[in-house]
């Protein structure tokens, strides 16, 4: 039985450091030229031209993949917080619920006696069920 193998694709930020080593050759492709040349060339203001073309992309690229570095961490900050936001919301909401649903008081959002319990269309039972979907119960 054979397998296939998943090329995994470069995130952004291995794609702009591959075209980073990329304009790296180029600069000393471009300057080896230049030292080869020893004389004034007629070439050689184009070749100046082109390495400092190349010099200012890869200057543009480091920058953009600092400036994603520091959003990816801003954004795994503000995930976490997200995180902790819905555990502490889920906590409430179930201690409100803990609350209202004490046996021999009617229920609050249907009115039916809860020794017999919440009817079939209560919000009580939609949002249990949303509470237990959140912690992955369902």
């Amino acid at each position: 039985m054979s397998t296939i193998s998943k090329m995994e694709t470069p995130t952004g930020q291995e794609e702009t450091a591959i075209l980073l080593e990329e304009q790296a050759r180029r600069i000393a492709t471009l300057q080896e030229s230049l030292k080869q040349a020893g004389c004034i060339n007629p070439n050689e203001a184009v070749i100046l031209q082109e390495i400092k073309r190349v010099v200012e992309e890869r200057d543009d690229l480091k920058r953009r993949l600092e400036n994603a570095e520091l959003l990816i961490e801003r954004l795994k900050r503000e995930v976490k917080e997200l995180d902790f936001s819905v555990t502490i919301m889920l906590e409430a909401l179930e201690e409100v619920m803990g609350e209202l649903d004490v046996e021999g008081l009617p229920c609050p959002l249907c009115g039916r006696n809860l020794t017999i319990g919440h009817r079939r269309n209560c919000i009580w039972h939609v949002v249990a069920s949303a509470v237990r979907k959140a912690r992955g119960e369902e």
